[in-house]
């Protein structure tokens, strides 16, 4: 709290001699990067530029959060003109890249996207996961016949799927997806480096029922009881699980789930008891779905 005074104080006053001696004895780069943020929060762009100027030594982290800080107020020609600066200084890493590269694509700007990717690969950086889902996400705004181009260059750069990846992914399928393109979503997660999680599990059923795809649907939920089964532990995904269900017209199974849910006493949301009377309406269960909302309503 006493270091954030001097420095507003300084700031007001214009004393960079100040600055640069208390940033001296500042000698975990982590403060100065949390400094930076919190101006960059505040969006103090200026503040933000006059602390990083009196910084000595810099590091790529220090770079980074004005990058960062110019990226928040939509400011990406001093950005740019940043990242220069810390490839001049040997400084600039894979988050520097990264994070124009995000940049450029948020404004729609693909073609620089793109070039920033080329200097990123001649500066000596290899793109990651990260790095694909960037271009990936944006694909699935309004290229989404690029995506798959994506991903085998993804494979391509030695980078593997990860559940964010996966997540991309199973977000552009919809009832309008071409034949085979959720078996080729699916085979994305299959690919996956790390286990899958319950919201990875969610997302599956709902890209399923979405495509009107309850053959793959049913395998899912099969495979939900051997040995490769997701641990359940949260409201939503017993919604999601609850709905599949109800989408393959099994009343049993929309009970099992609920019941399961509620004998690990997971207080089920407003839309998981949404998602349930939904399944048991669709089903011809209209009175059960009725008295699911009557004892819900005497337990609030």
């Amino acid at each position: 709290a006493t270091e954030r005074l001097v420095v507003e104080s300084a700031l007001r006053r214009g004393r960079t001699d100040v600055l640069q001696m208390l940033l001296s004895t500042l000698s975990e780069s982590s403060r100065r990067v949390a400094l930076l943020k919190s101006l960059a929060s505040e969006k103090r762009l200026q503040d933000c530029l006059a602390v990083f100027r009196a910084c000595e030594p810099k590091s790529s982290c220090l770079y980074n959060a004005v990058v960062d800080a110019c990226m928040d107020v939509e400011n990406a020609k001093l950005a740019e003109s940043i990242v220069a600066e810390a490839v001049a200084a040997k400084l600039a890493d894979t988050v520097t890249y990264n994070t124009m590269i995000k940049a450029h694509l948020k404004r729609d700007d693909l073609p620089r996207a793109r070039a920033t990717l080329a200097s990123m690969r001649e500066a000596g950086f290899q793109p990651n996961s990260v790095t694909f889902n960037e271009f990936l996400n944006a694909a699935t705004r309004d290229r989404v016949e690029t995506m798959w181009a994506l991903l085998d260059e993804m494979k391509a750069c030695g980078c593997q799927p990860n559940h964010v990846t996966c997540s991309i992914v199973l977000k552009s399928v919809s009832k309008t997806s071409r034949a085979g393109e959720v078996e080729k979503a699916l085979a994305v997660i299959e690919s996956m480096g790390e286990p899958m999680d319950e919201v990875l599990l969610s997302s599956i059923c709902e890209a399923c029922i979405r495509s009107g795809r309850t053959d793959l649907l049913l395998q899912q939920l099969q495979r939900q009881k051997g040995p490769r089964s997701v641990a359940v532990k949260g409201a939503h995904t017993f919604g999601s699980l609850i709905r599949a269900y109800g989408a393959l017209n099994n009343v049993d199974g929309v009970w099992e789930m609920w019941r399961e849910m509620r004998r690990m006493h997971v207080t089920p949301t407003s839309v998981t008891i949404g998602c349930t009377v939904e399944a048991l309406s669709a089903n011809g269960q209209v009175d059960a779905a009725y008295e699911l909302i009557r004892e819900q309503m005497q337990d609030a």
